[in-house]
């Protein structure tokens, strides 16, 4: 339930792609030399496996070569608050604590995700015949549009959130 929570979800919309693990969080002062992309701002979760999509956008060769070259799972990277709390998860089992107030900083994009490998890269159903365009605002350069699952959406709804939406200094 936690992976779900409606403001931990929108914590990722818009945020940095990074190639492979960061050392440290990505941050303003870092994003140009880490970040190879950026997460659009829809979020949703897929009813069906429970995976989240969020369109993502590649800027860097490096990054759509590792795509190109097989490189196409991914991995977030966060901060939590852990309770130390055991229980029992109806579906899951036993648990000795709980992650909560999930709050994500980038996207990895690996070899191997710390998630598994179910949590990959997929082109988008209506991208698969041409999986990249021409951006007019960069002449000359293409831009490879992808998404995290491509079965039939649930929107996930915006938090309650005193202050406004939520905004992301990249």
């Amino acid at each position: 339930d936690e992976l779900h929570d409606s403001a931990s979800l929108h914590s990722i919309a818009g945020l940095p792609v990074t190639l492979g693990y960061p050392d440290e969080d990505v941050t303003p002062d870092n994003v140009g030399t880490l970040g190879v992309g950026s997460m659009g701002n829809d979020v949703e979760i897929l009813e069906q496996s429970g995976h989240v999509r969020v369109l993502l956008v590649l800027h860097r060769r490096d990054a759509l070569q590792a795509v190109a070259e097989g490189t196409v799972e991914v991995s977030p990277g966060y901060t939590t608050i852990i309770d130390p709390t055991p229980g029992v998860h109806p579906v899951f089992g036993r648990y000795d604590a709980i992650q909560t107030h999930r709050r994500y900083n980038h996207l990895a994009l690996v070899d191997e995700a710390r998630g598994g490998p179910t949590v990959k890269l997929r082109a988008d159903e209506d991208d698969r015949q041409a999986t990249r365009r021409h951006d007019a605002a960069t002449p000359g350069q293409s831009v490879r549009r992808l998404r995290l699952d491509s079965t039939p959406p649930q929107p996930v709804p915006a938090p309650a959130a005193p202050g406004g939406p939520h905004m992301h200094p990249f």
